[in-house]
């Protein structure tokens, strides 16, 4: 510390020096406001871990390929059970693991508001490429919002969780609906330009925070965030990324900024009306650190769920009379527990029309590789010996009116 030079000063001559030297300390602005400018610093280890990430995750990567199958997309729903957990709890409510998992895979309908909101968050994602086909704007931001109050409008009376634990930050700004909406567009503007690893995941950063730190919707902005990122990525060819359990991750004690560096954040928070500027450098490291390591055990999961894929493979291999779709659906319920398949999701699983998947299940019925029961008036297929929990209750069903239930 120079002689006579107070840290606060230290601080505002730095956040100056960095604005004005940018192209010397190669940094980038994360919100463009004259009032409130964080910087992104980006540092060797972290261009690292960014050449690894766009390696492991760029378009046409083994990872992304690897999605292609049935049993990987569907093996890695605890990866994005997990994010919808945590992005729940953002919003300020909670739904327990095990519903969560029935929700996901349709055995049960929702019964609350909350639970209705996570059902439309699960449509969004299986239907993310229709909004990838189109351009990243805030527009569709909007869109996919709607798409989640769909039937219940949105969610007031919860009590939305803060990123940092006194929001003394952004106190000011939360009121201020013109700065919220200025951020959102200049991050979008940026989502959709962006080229290379370094500007996606700044895009990302930008865009990410404001649903995490200044809330841009009433409510829901946790599983509106988590469903951008979802189209966010699948329209730059990365959808791999978006089974990264970020929330769940950066909220974890290790991924939280040290604690010096969070006295030197409210420092400097507490002076952002004058103009000084916010050091964000840290805390961008930290995003791309978090989605690295989340990665890695995405690449773990999915290369545990190839290996046995060809294991299942060469069991199957007798079974010439069934079609790829068939060993598929096999090997899916064989490592999903409980899991129950039904005509519209097999359809949308394989991208067949329902009577294809009719008639895919009902042969695997009558092959004995596949049980079927009514419940709710609909068919539920799953494997031999293994039905679904009794609090189903699902009707009786007998192989002699197969060939009835087939015609419906």
């Amino acid at each position: 510390m120079p002689p006579g030079v107070s840290a606060h000063e230290l601080w505002r001559h730095f956040a100056v020096l960095r604005r004005c030297a940018g192209i010397t300390f190669s940094v980038k602005p994360w919100f463009r406001t004259p009032l409130d400018i964080s910087w992104a610093y980006i540092t060797k280890k972290t261009r690292r871990e960014l050449s690894e990430l766009s390696e492991l995750a760029g378009k046409g990567s083994a990872l992304n390929t690897a999605l292609d199958a049935a049993p990987v997309s569907i093996g890695l729903a605890p990866f994005v059970l997990e994010e919808i957990a945590a992005a729940c709890h953002r919003d300020g409510f909670d739904i327990p693991a095990e519903r969560l998992k029935k929700l996901w895979y349709g055995q049960v309908s929702p019964e609350s508001s909350e639970e209705h909101a996570v059902a439309n968050l699960i449509a969004v994602w299986r239907d993310s490429n229709r909004y990838a086909s189109s351009s990243l704007t805030a527009v569709l931001v909007e869109r996919i919002h709607d798409e989640l109050t769909v039937g219940i409008g949105e969610l007031c009376h919860l009590s939305p969780a803060f990123m940092f634990s006194t929001p003394n930050l952004w106190i000011e700004r939360l009121t201020d609906r013109s700065f919220v909406e200025h951020c959102l567009f200049t991050a979008i503007a940026d989502a959709s330009t962006a080229t290379s690893a370094e500007d996606l995941f700044i895009a990302f950063h930008e865009a990410s925070a404001v649903f995490w730190d200044l809330h841009y919707f009433p409510s829901l902005n946790g599983l509106t965030e988590l469903a951008v990122r979802r189209v966010f990525f699948s329209q730059h060819g990365m959808p791999v990324l978006s089974y990264v359990p970020f929330t769940t991750l950066s909220t974890q004690s290790s991924h939280q900024p040290n604690r010096s560096f969070t006295k030197d954040f409210d420092r400097l928070a507490a002076h952002a009306l004058d103009s000084e500027g916010l050091d964000n450098t840290l805390m961008f490291a930290k995003t791309i650190t978090t989605f690295l390591e989340g990665l890695l055990q995405v690449k773990t999961a999915v290369e545990g769920f190839l290996g046995q894929m060809e294991h299942d493979e060469q069991k199957l291999e007798n079974l010439r009379e069934l079609n790829h779709r068939q060993r598929e659906c096999l090997s899916v319920l064989a490592h999903e527990p409980g899991m129950t398949m039904k005509v519209k999701t097999y359809a949308d699983l394989f991208g067949v029309v329902r009577a294809t998947a009719r008639a895919d299940l009902y042969s695997l019925v009558r092959l004995g590789h596949l049980e079927v029961e009514t419940i709710d008036r609909a068919a539920v297929f799953f494997r031999t010996g293994n039905p679904p929990g009794k609090e189903q209750q699902p009707d009786s069903f007998s192989q002699g009116n197969l060939k009835a239930r087939e015609s419906n």
